[in-house]
């Protein structure tokens, strides 16, 4: 009947990386250990444990993490385009979103939070959140367009109406993500994360956009 031979040990580390390389380094040690003994064909050796599943687990999620990403920049993209008819407007209107999952997955590392299932999706959710300040200032921009002789007075009259209504809508939902933060550790880490992500968002949408947009959204 098949045997088994299980060696057991405790690593002091949790980084998933050097658990990873840890892993790797017995696989090589026990796969030598199996050929030096003329037992390769018939033995096989298979590090497991609940830290290396744990560790690719979070490789995966990183993996879905960017896939979601980029699915949803893609969707939000040909929403964009469907609505404005204009490649430039489209584009212009993903820069504070794309720089919004950048705080975002940035504020991780800073806060000393490893990525896992939950803050995973911090990059997918300030999309989705972000987007809004980008549409209304981009539609209430193009709408004023239409009455006055400049872009840069349309973006004035767009700036003067728009600032303080949509910096509201973004205090509220900073102020409810932020009460995540005295939950639960990994939602409290996830809650920062967030919240960082749709200031920099609703920042990029009246600070950054407005300039570009002048320049390009004619």
């Amino acid at each position: 009947s098949p045997q088994a031979t299980v060696v057991r040990f405790w690593p002091a580390i949790s980084d998933s990386t050097r658990i990873k390389a840890l892993a790797d380094e017995i696989d090589q040690i026990a796969l030598q250990a199996v050929t030096d003994v003329g037992l390769k064909k018939t033995l096989t050796a298979t590090t497991v444990g609940e830290f290396l599943v744990f560790s690719r687990t979070m490789d995966r999620i990183v993996v879905t993490a960017a896939l979601a990403s980029i699915v949803t920049f893609l969707l939000i993209f040909g929403v964009l385009w469907a609505v404005y008819r204009n490649l430039v407007a489209s584009l212009l209107s993903l820069l504070p979103v794309l720089f919004a999952a950048a705080v975002g997955l940035g504020a991780l590392p800073v806060l000393g939070v490893e990525l896992n299932a939950l803050n995973g999706t911090v990059a997918v959710l300030a999309v989705g959140l972000g987007i809004d300040y980008s549409i209304q200032m981009m539609v209430r921009y193009q709408e004023e367009l239409k009455k006055t002789a400049t872009p840069e007075a349309a973006m004035q009259e767009t700036y003067g109406r728009m600032v303080w209504p949509l910096g509201q809508a973004a205090l509220m939902t900073t102020a409810g993500l932020f009460v995540l933060t005295g939950l639960l550790p990994i939602t409290g880490s996830f809650g920062i994360a967030a919240a960082l992500a749709l200031l920099a968002a609703y920042g990029a949408a009246v600070l950054v956009l407005p300039l570009i947009a002048v320049r390009w959204v004619r």
